[in-house]
């Protein structure tokens, strides 16, 4: 195609001076630099200079925060569900981000999978993400107490030690703006052939969590009112 093309049209857009350096050193650069300029790499360090999700127990010795996906059934290596069974399993398109959830729609777990998960993703204060980006572009996340399972498509991170507030915090900067721009940025998987986060993208957002107590409760004050709106599925 190249060989055939008679003309390549550039923008000023297209047009970005690197160091081949920096790009073997930070493989996202391709990423940023594609939709992207200087001005957004400084903004995505600057965001960067808070601790990421996972490593808040670095911060706050008392906390613990691990990370699993659902249960893979799959067609081979299949083994009995053992304690699985023991939880029901939400369909994946009754997860949503706001308003309680549909557990009438829960289901019985599969008989066999090939891998199990952990428990502490099915119970316990956690917070969950959708794999799969949808059209909206906005992530689905929420705090979730009551116990179930499901499958791959959902990641869930575990919240041990965390004030309700500081939850919350943690919860409202998912579904911010701000997290939708450093993710899509910083991430291969989204924009691409298929939109998606993986898992180790999504414990690794940056958390930062205010210390102003007026800031602090407007911020929970929203988060708690979107848990409760009925919002549809494509907002």
């Amino acid at each position: 195609f190249v060989e055939n093309a008679q003309a390549v049209g550039l923008s000023r857009g297209d047009m970005h001076w690197l160091l081949q350096a920096d790009c073997l050193n930070d493989e996202r650069l391709w990423k940023i630099y594609w939709w992207g300029s200087h001005r957004d790499e400084a903004l995505i360090r600057t965001v960067e200079r808070f601790p990421r999700l996972i490593d808040l127990p670095k911060k706050m010795p008392d906390t613990k925060v691990t990370a699993d996906i659902g249960f893979v059934e799959g067609k081979t290596g299949r083994k009995p569900s053992g304690w699985l069974k023991e939880f029901k399993e939400l369909p994946i398109d009754k997860f949503e981000s706001y308003e309680a959830l549909p557990l009438s729609s829960l289901r019985q777990a599969p008989d066999f999978v090939r891998r199990k998960g952990t428990r502490e993703a099915y119970e316990g204060h956690r917070l969950l993400v959708r794999r799969g980006i949808p059209a909206t572009g906005k992530i689905t996340a929420r705090l979730e107490n009551r116990s179930f399972c499901f499958k791959h498509s959902i990641f869930a991170i575990s919240l041990a030690g965390f004030e309700s507030w500081q939850e919350k915090t943690i919860l409202g900067i998912f579904w911010s703006s701000l997290a939708r721009y450093y993710l899509f940025l910083t991430t291969g998987s989204w924009g691409m052939w298929h939109d998606e986060l993986n898992m180790e993208v999504a414990e690794g957002l940056p958390i930062a969590f205010p210390h102003d107590l007026s800031v602090r409760a407007r911020l929970v004050n929203v988060v708690e009112r979107l848990q409760g709106a009925s919002v549809p599925s494509d907002n």
